[in-house]
């Protein structure tokens, strides 16, 4: 329905449904990262999330230094969170941290790799779907030539306004990339570790999460997807901000009304005025 009517009848619909997807995924940013970054030292791990993020960095190694970050801060080896974080810095300007194998992982233009952008999306899924947006962004988006970014930003606005979990975008991507094989895989990719999670190692966590060292490894990683949520944030205010007054104020006023209101039914209404009013404009 979408790919058949979307250029022609839908986009100007779209147009202003854009500021209320980036209010929402402002206010999803702001609200996620309010109870991942509870103490000074995970505030300074998100900051250094987004600064690697900003700078470029493979998303894989950026969580992966920031979760060593801080293990090393839990067990006292400040010292050596600090040196981590200034040898990180230091070769990410050089460009060598963006390995070649991390590279094809994140960016393979195959169905494999429709799979493993979904797998990566339901692992790193911490606080709820708007976490998975940043790694099917980088995975899926300009990797496939069906899925651009304004084809992103409909799939939001679209599972915004749906009876469907926010999750499910990533189903309207992988249709948008390899049709319905692709849909499948990411769907499948998505919810497998939390079915694998539930089902099998559900007394493993447990012991996991006791193990307080091991614990703080997980909140490292929670407050680098944090950092990098907010920077995608940011990646969709830009254009908004950039463009005619009256797309900033449906920015403003969605935004306005998203944190006014806790219905459930906040999320559809605000996304189909706007998408009213921009058709209107």
């Amino acid at each position: 329905f979408y790919k058949l009517l979307g250029p022609a009848i839908l986009l100007p619909f779209f147009v202003g449904a854009k500021p209320a997807v980036a209010a929402l995924i402002v206010k999803a940013s702001h609200k996620i990262s309010e109870h991942i970054l509870i103490n000074k030292k995970l505030i300074l791990i998100g900051i250094l999330s987004f600064v690697l993020t900003w700078l470029g960095l493979n998303f894989l190694i950026n969580i992966l230094i920031c979760s060593s970050c801080y293990y090393l801060c839990i067990k006292k080896k400040d010292i050596l969170a600090i040196s981590l974080v200034v040898i990180s810095l230091f070769i990410t300007f050089t460009g060598y941290l963006n390995i070649e194998l991390f590279q094809h992982f994140s960016n393979s233009k195959s169905e494999s790799g429709l799979f493993l952008e979904g797998l990566k999306a339901g692992l790193l899924s911490f606080g709820g779907a708007y976490t998975a947006l940043p790694f099917l962004k980088s995975g899926i988006v300009g990797n496939y030539i069906d899925v651009t970014e304004n084809v992103f930003t409909d799939g939001i606005a679209l599972t915004g306004v749906l009876p469907t979990p926010l999750l499910m975008f990533g189903t309207f991507l992988g249709y948008m990339a390899t049709g319905v094989d692709g849909a499948l895989l990411v769907t499948v990719a998505i919810f497998l570790p939390a079915f694998l999670f539930t089902l099998i190692g559900h007394k493993y966590f447990e012991k996991i999460l006791i193990h307080k060292p091991l614990h703080g490894f997980l909140d490292g990683v929670s407050a680098g997807v944090a950092g990098i949520l907010i920077m995608t944030a940011i990646d969709f205010l830009i254009p908004v901000m950039n463009s005619n007054i009256s797309i900033i104020l449906l920015f403003i006023s969605s935004l306005a009304i998203l944190y006014a209101f806790k219905s459930r039914f906040i999320i559809p209404i605000v996304i189909l005025i706007s998408a009213v009013i921009g058709y209107k404009l």
